[in-house]
């Protein structure tokens, strides 16, 4: 599940590069609801069995767990090394071009929850308007091809360390069965609802594998980020009613969560149901931790005819 998290948050940020770098093309517009914060997030990815099992390693008898462990671990060092490298650009290039051009929204984060650090996670930290003053600029396009280039290289090498793990679950469920152990193996979900698709499943057939896992009925990953992550990718697309269908079932399964409420209105306006959208955005308006730049966006929405 951590890996799907973390390559569903390279996603984002990619996503966030490839607009910055469509809008400075004239190919995109300003997407109000587009995470630009994300341009200079550092995360980091977690070695956890480099840490657990690294010691442990030459106690293993089974030849075939030891080596696959042991690419693992081999992967999982790749994997940080990326987000190290992508970090690096973040810290080395991004914060210093953000200082020098003033395109920090520092007003924005001293708000009133000086000691909540996730009030930062949905407040304008980054003044789109500063920031197109710099769209077609040697040193950005230099930063956007960096970001782009280190994101998919980092995205790469979870794949990788996906598969490895997979494989290593695998071998394990194997020899507990093979040693009569079976009631020792509980599995894990970990497959990707977006599998479904490549299946032909419907939006309601994902919807269906989405209500079962409620009940731990399911071998897909159903974190409500996985959901706005799928319902995301329909609204690119502009498969409006699907990603309205997605939005509408976390705000039922998570209704304290501000994103999936952004997202329905969005897709109810789209769909021409604006007082139901405005109804949507009010709820956003009460969950966001910038309550007051939402309020504004709220009173604007309104304005629109």
């Amino acid at each position: 599940n951590n890996i799907a998290w973390k390559k569903n948050e390279l996603k984002n940020y990619q996503n966030v590069y490839y607009q910055i770098f469509n809008e400075s093309r004239g190919k995109a517009e300003y997407d109000p609801n587009m995470h630009y914060n994300f341009l200079y997030y550092v995360t980091q990815a977690e070695v956890y069995m480099s840490e657990k099992h690294s010691a442990s390693l030459s106690s293993i008898s089974n030849d075939s767990i030891r080596r696959l462990l042991n690419e693992l671990i081999m992967a999982e060092k790749v994997v940080s090394d990326a987000y190290n490298d992508l970090n690096a650009i973040k810290m080395e290039q991004v914060k210093l071009f953000i200082q020098e051009h003033g395109i920090g929204g520092i007003e924005n984060a001293f708000n009133d929850k000086r000691y909540n650090f996730l009030s930062l996670t949905n407040v304008k930290l980054i003044d789109h308007s500063k920031l197109k003053d710099q769209y077609g600029s040697t040193e950005l396009d230099g930063i956007l091809m960096d970001l782009r280039g280190w994101a998919g290289w980092a995205y790469q090498r979870m794949d990788i360390l996906e598969l490895l793990n997979n494989k290593l679950e695998e071998a394990l469920v194997s020899v507990l069965e093979q040693n009569g152990r079976s009631e020792n193996i509980k599995r894990i979900p970990r497959k990707h609802l977006s599998d479904l698709l490549k299946k032909g499943k419907s939006i309601d057939d994902i919807i269906q594998e989405i209500k079962n896992a409620q009940h731990g009925d399911s071998e897909y990953i159903t974190h409500s980020y996985v959901i706005r992550a799928l319902a995301f990718d329909f609204f690119r697309e502009e498969r409006i009613y699907d990603a309205y269908k997605l939005y509408k079932l976390n705000t039922e399964l998570n209704p304290k969560g501000p994103s999936s409420w952004q997202y329905l209105s969005r897709c109810l306006i789209a769909m021409g149901k604006k007082e139901e959208g405005i109804e949507a955005y009010e709820k956003f308006a009460e969950l966001s931790f910038d309550p007051t730049s939402a309020k504004k966006e709220l009173e604007e929405l309104k304005r629109v005819e």
